[in-house]
């Protein structure tokens, strides 16, 4: 029987859900009605995904997926509540109408003043120019899969020493008049997808370690508050990503068939620009880190795009890891699509 048939009042249990999604099970103890390992059909492994037959639960050790029959189904088959209670014969509980829904509501995208605009673009090309005459930074990008004509079209750059400047040159109020922090680091600009004028710059701090009390991250103040963008998105596949590095990579390995869109952070919502355009796309691949904050993230983003995919790295932590690790990326973008 299919995990999906619903076969009228008969109740499929999880374990039976899981044993026709072919996922091999092995029985290691007698707790709860018995515990069972097997693979994860999100992150793969052998043994990390973890049943327990009595409670109908799962968990994941590694992805840190977990829930019910009905979350199971909601994971891994994509289905709504209300479908997955269906197929697995029981009755669904209906909404509480006396509490009031959440709506989402976009931010506003804001573009950046001239002032700011003028200034990015003259460090972008500095960034740019530094970045080919140091052999230590191309190498931090090759390592990360990067080839030089990425380097020139998205001009990403290196900023070789941290640069104090005055806010108000980049058109940035500040009564504190407490200096523009440009730190040592990869300089990753986002462009304006019809003016190709900057509208965003990420560096990534080369001096940052562990224990610091500063970002790994510097987002440079003043510029558009929007996940990063590479290549037109018009009728193309959205890929969403956590890391402009691997939406660029994304661009530079299957810019023509997808678009890569990093959000910054797994947390992070889309403004109101970007919002328009993931609602648009035909499809959406859904493709965060594999760590708990991406787990908790995707509930919502499947709620809010119906044509979003799960589709996670199924080796290393992200696409990028996964390239350094062996897989071919277009192939798998591929598969996705």
């Amino acid at each position: 029987m299919d995990a999906l048939d619903w076969q009228g009042s008969f109740i499929m249990q999880l374990f039976d859900v899981v044993q026709a999604d072919g996922l091999r099970l092995i029985k290691v103890s007698n707790s709860q009605g018995g515990e069972y390992h097997s693979s994860c059909p999100s992150c793969g492994g052998q043994d990390r995904f973890i049943i327990w037959n009595k409670t109908n639960r799962y968990f994941c050790r590694r992805c840190e997926k977990k829930g019910d029959t009905i979350q199971y189904l909601r994971d891994f088959h994509g289905l709504s509540y209300f479908a997955a209670c269906k197929h697995i014969g029981i009755q669904p509980k209906q909404p509480d109408s006396s509490k009031p829904q959440a709506i989402f509501e976009p931010k506003p995208s804001i573009m950046p003043c001239s002032s700011w605009k003028a200034s990015a673009s003259a460090f972008i090309q500095y960034a740019n120019r530094k970045l080919f005459n140091s052999s230590y930074a191309v190498g931090l990008f090759l390592k990360r899969g990067f080839n030089p004509e990425t380097m020139c079209t998205y001009k990403i750059g290196w900023n070789p020493q941290s640069l104090w400047v005055l806010r108000s040159t980049w058109g940035i109020q500040d009564e504190s008049h407490k200096k523009l922090w440009l730190p040592r680091g990869l300089v990753l600009p986002t462009f304006d997808i019809d003016t190709q004028e900057p509208i965003k710059i990420k560096i990534r701090r080369d001096d940052w370690f562990c224990c610091d009390r500063f970002p790994k991250y510097v987002e440079i103040p003043g510029g558009m508050a929007t996940p990063c963008r590479y290549g037109n998105p018009m009728s193309k596949p959205i890929m969403i990503v956590e890391s402009e590095f691997d939406a660029i990579l994304i661009q530079q390995i299957a810019g023509d068939l997808i678009t890569g869109m990093a959000l910054g952070g797994a947390s992070k919502r889309p403004d109101l620009q970007a919002h328009r355009l993931l609602i648009r796309a035909p499809l959406l691949l859904f493709s965060l880190d594999v760590d708990s904050a991406g787990a908790r993230a995707y509930p919502w983003w499947k709620t809010m795009y119906p044509q979003l995919k799960l589709w996670l790295a199924p080796v290393g932590k992200s696409p990028g890891e996964a390239l350094q690790k062996g897989l071919d990326l277009r192939r798998w973008i591929c598969c996705g699509l």
